[in-house]
């Protein structure tokens, strides 16, 4: 790759880091009051429904601190019930010859769902739902190397480690311009996993741990890296880009343009201009991995 184009990139991935850490930050000042309010939710379902306060001034009187927890059982009770009670999906035929492949759809459906214990995971979601207002899947494909093979896993993931542009209205985030979870993750095994960033890794680890800089934070809570932990923030992120691109239009099909080019003789028909050519807009959903400022 010519020098030029290596400056190029680099300069493309510093600016989607920056516009990923301002937007990573703006989700999380955003659901910060959620969060506060999500952990007393949780503490209280757990049994700890008393305040500080009031608990210190019980003990002072020798006076016992009863909490009949009444929430916890109702939760257990109404996410059982969803657990136990798992919706299959239904696939509908459209046209003639579809029965067969709705029979294998459902099938195979119930096929991921038995290996992926999604009633169980179901259950977990459903809790999280009850408990503080959202609950999220982790849908991803689990690879085995040594089989060369894998399977899909659906997981139960923490609300607390997703965040979701605060502009979405959509329950299905098709009008967010990016989302995207995080976990902390020791700075030590980051290195082992992505080698090529060791020394960029091991930088972050230094400069806050030597309090070279103060920690960023978003209200109480450290931003990349948490010193109490000793471990750095890594944020998987989606984002959307919009743009346009080129269809060309023949004898009522619709095709790319990198198909039509592809093709000489269509190429040579859509320079002639026998082949209807319209610009489109086009969305594309993108991915990044990173830490802080290093790309992973």
């Amino acid at each position: 790759m010519p020098e030029n184009d290596v400056i190029s990139l680099e300069k493309t991935y510093i600016g989607k880091i920056t516009t990923a850490r301002k937007n990573v930050r703006l989700a999380l000042e955003a659901s910060a009051d959620w969060r506060k309010q999500a952990k007393e939710d949780y503490l209280f379902v757990q049994g700890k429904q008393w305040d500080d306060k009031d608990v210190e001034a019980m003990k002072k009187q020798k006076r016992p601190t009863i909490t009949i927890n009444r929430c916890r059982p109702l939760i257990n009770q109404v996410s059982g019930y969803f657990g136990k009670n798992l919706s299959e999906a239904t696939f509908l035929p459209k046209g003639k010859g579809d029965d067969e492949v709705c029979r294998i759809a459902k099938g195979i459906t119930k096929y991921v769902y038995d290996k992926a214990n999604f009633k169980r995971n179901k259950k977990k979601v459903i809790k999280d739902r009850l408990i503080c207002g959202v609950g999220y899947y982790w849908v991803y494909y689990d690879f085995d190397y040594d089989v060369m093979d894998g399977c899909i896993k659906i997981e139960r993931r923490s609300p607390f480690e997703v965040f979701i542009d605060p502009e979405s209205k959509q329950d299905d985030l098709s009008d967010a311009a990016f989302c995207g979870v995080y976990s902390w993750e020791s700075p030590d095994e980051l290195k082992k996993v992505y080698p090529e960033v060791a020394e960029e890794i091991g930088g972050l680890e230094h400069k806050y741990d030597a309090e070279e800089v103060a920690a960023d934070t978003v209200g109480s809570e450290p931003l990349w890296y948490s010193k109490e932990l000793k471990k750095v923030r890594v944020v998987h992120y989606w984002y959307t880009e919009r743009g346009f691109r080129e269809v060309y239009e023949f004898e009522g099909k619709i095709m790319d343009g990198e198909e039509v080019e592809a093709n000489p003789e269509l190429s040579a028909m859509a320079n002639l201009g026998v082949i209807k050519k319209n610009r489109v807009p086009n969305t594309s959903v993108k991915y990044i991995t990173f830490c802080n400022n290093v790309l992973l």
